[in-house]
């Protein structure tokens, strides 16, 4: 054994005595650290059958790991939320806000660019659905102005006629359809149907709401739902209210 060897084994035993010593002295040293006995490795000798309670507390153990973990899961979720409802809440009060059908415009294009993290933004319209100015669209690079026959809105149709709020990938068609030139570029987005009445049918249905990322894992399919369909119901109201 090397002398660098000897002086590690000498320290490691060293620091064995003044652990061992320190517990001497302090006997109730883990009724005050608790959580440390959850990461200790304590063998029960049972010749050469496995312990149950070894298991037991093994067992007990990756139960403990699994519920943290959905702790953890659930309090980002919540934060999550939380930071939803504020977005949502500023939204709200900038469309309240707005005096003007162009000011709506902006105002739900740049909130969703800002505060509901996204790449993309296109508002189609189908201007035959309502009345709207369209001298002052044309200047509005967000708003997309179509009409309810054209041909192009034929792949959307599952989501026209379900009238609610959809989430992953979206067809070639639908990309170049809202995104044209960014196209390519948009991994995942959200389609929020704009509806007239929500108390009507989603034959109603005036607009799109279109969100698009560059992550593919930002509008995954599994995402929920609940807050897109809440904004939808503003931004409806808002722009209907304008249009005329």
């Amino acid at each position: 054994m090397s002398t660098r060897q000897e002086q590690e084994v000498q320290r490691n035993v060293m620091e064995e005595d003044a652990v061992i010593s320190f517990l001497q002295h302090h006997p109730n040293f883990f009724e005050q650290h608790t959580t440390l006995l959850e990461n200790l490795q304590l063998p029960h000798h049972t010749g050469g059958a496995v312990s149950l309670v070894e298991r037991q507390v093994s067992a007990l153990r990756e139960s403990n790991r699994q519920l943290k973990k959905k702790l953890h899961d659930l309090v980002d979720i919540a934060r999550e939320n939380n930071k939803l409802s504020e977005n949502m809440h500023d939204l709200t009060l900038a469309l309240l806000s707005a005096n003007a059908f162009i000011e709506v415009i902006k105002a739900v294009s740049q909130h969703l660019q800002r505060q509901f993290p996204s790449d993309v933004v296109t508002i189609a319209l189908m201007a035959d659905a309502i009345e709207c100015p369209t001298t002052v669209l044309t200047a509005e690079q967000n708003l997309l102005l179509t009409q309810s026959t054209d041909p192009r809105l034929e792949v959307f149709g599952t989501i026209i006629e379900k009238g609610s709020p959809v989430c992953g990938r979206l067809k070639t068609g639908q990309l170049s359809f809202l995104f044209e030139k960014a196209a390519t570029e948009i991994k995942s987005a959200a389609l929020i149907p704009l509806i007239a009445d929500a108390n009507t049918t989603a034959s109603c249905l005036y607009g799109l709401i279109a969100i698009g990322s560059h992550d593919p894992r930002r509008f995954h399919v599994s995402k929920g739902t609940v807050f897109l369909t809440q904004l939808g119901q503003i931004a409806s109201r808002a722009i209907q209210r304008h249009s005329h």
